[in-house]
């Protein structure tokens, strides 16, 4: 998620204060807390502890109230079967609410932040991957919630709540894009039966595999052109139209079209699309990439999404985050949903934690001075590994 997945300005104020080694930083929020939103059923995992709100395992969606009607829902899963992406502006998630999960996201990324301070490791500079907090790239993060309810997490519930019927309907209620899943041509009439059949044994319904948040700030650049999905959910995909992973995406603040959210290459998930492109790239000997293709680049699309809208795109979409020239800091909170048993590794590892690395700090200094050499040595191995990581 090589990483995936895309707000009126945050009423809250971060201030930063670094040296010419960028190792002081004080991040400090000046917006009283409000809490308030939509009632939800996660539990806390750790009432005491500020441990990750949502492990590596899938959550079955709480049953909630659709936002959308049948129709509606049909139309953004056809969207989302042919275009690979569908934009839905009103969710039914309250600005009450995204207010409130934009300020949450912005408390716990700054508590993030010192943390990192503590172990000596440069936030923009160094490259880590904790479970709580990932850097993308320069002024870019994913960020998971350590704590298992707040404003945030009922955001990221109303949010999967309105999705999620999108995609049973893509699954329940419409064929599979004749573009797309292309089985070999040798494949035989009685094994495609068995493939077809197979298939729709697996659940339409999705899960939820992970949440989180990403957060870009001014003066983060363009991420390279990527797809979510590795080469193990391809060719599993391919066999299955229902082995589907989604992100939902749920700006916290204003998106235009054109701006700052994620940049996407229409129908570039459809197997047929992906193998001309292939074959083109071959013939031309040219570069794969797309950023130097005018054709391809002329197809992109960067939709608008208003603050509490829905941006749900597949996971094979090849896409990426638009650089922040905004000046203010971007904070898009997210879900994955999964069908037909599948899942992505990047939320499956199990990452250090940062919290307990903090925690674990002596108070002897030399042997502190160690300690930080070595999780930064261990972060700089993870954050690369993670990056070769795929999706199943």
């Amino acid at each position: 998620m090589r990483r995936r997945r895309v707000d009126a300005q945050a009423d809250f104020t971060l201030t930063a204060r670094h040296s010419s080694r960028h190792t002081d930083r004080e991040m400090r929020c000046t917006l009283c807390r409000g809490q308030s939103g939509v009632a939800t059923s996660r539990k806390p995992l750790h009432a005491d502890s500020p441990k990750l709100a949502t492990e590596s395992q899938m959550i079955t969606i709480a049953t909630a109230a659709a936002a959308l009607s049948p129709p509606l829902n049909l139309r953004h899963a056809t969207e989302l079967r042919d275009r690979g992406y569908t934009v839905i502006p009103d969710a039914g998630i309250s600005a009450d609410l995204v207010k409130d999960a934009r300020f949450a996201v912005a408390s716990e990324f700054s508590r993030l932040l010192d943390n990192l301070e503590e172990l000596g490791i440069d936030p923009v500079e160094s490259s880590y991957a904790f479970k709580e907090l990932d850097k993308r790239h320069a002024n870019r993060w994913s960020v998971r919630p350590t704590q298992a309810e707040s404003a945030w997490t009922r955001l990221v519930d109303s949010a999967v709540a309105a999705a999620s019927p999108v995609v049973e309907a893509l699954h329940a209620e419409l064929p599979p894009s004749a573009d797309d899943g292309l089985l070999p041509e040798f494949t035989s009439p009685m094994a495609r039966s068995v493939l077809g059949g197979a298939s729709r044994l697996l659940p339409s319904a999705p899960k939820v595999d992970q949440i989180g948040a990403i957060v870009s700030r001014p003066g983060a650049g363009p991420q390279r052109f990527h797809a979510d999905a590795g080469d193990t959910h391809l060719q599993l995909a391919r066999l299955s139209p229902r082995h589907r992973l989604f992100n939902v995406f749920c700006p916290l603040v204003d998106l235009e079209e054109g701006g700052d959210g994620t940049m996407l290459w229409p129908a570039s998930h459809l197997e047929r699309k992906r193998l001309e492109y292939d074959v083109f790239c071959a013939d031309t000997c040219r570069s794969y990439l797309l950023e130097r293709d005018e054709r391809a680049m002329a197809e992109m699309a960067v939709p608008a999404c208003p603050a509490g809208g829905l941006l749900i795109f597949d996971f094979r979409l090849q896409h990426r985050g638009m650089p922040n020239t905004s000046g203010r800091e971007r904070a898009i909170a997210h879900a994955v949903l999964a069908t037909g048993g599948a899942f992505d590794k990047l939320g499956a590892d199990a990452s250090p934690s940062l919290i307990d690395a903090v925690d674990a700090l002596s108070d002897d200094p030399a042997t502190r001075r160690k300690q930080r050499e070595v999780v930064a040595q261990q972060q700089a191995d993870s954050w690369e590994l993670q990056r070769a990581n795929s999706a199943a």
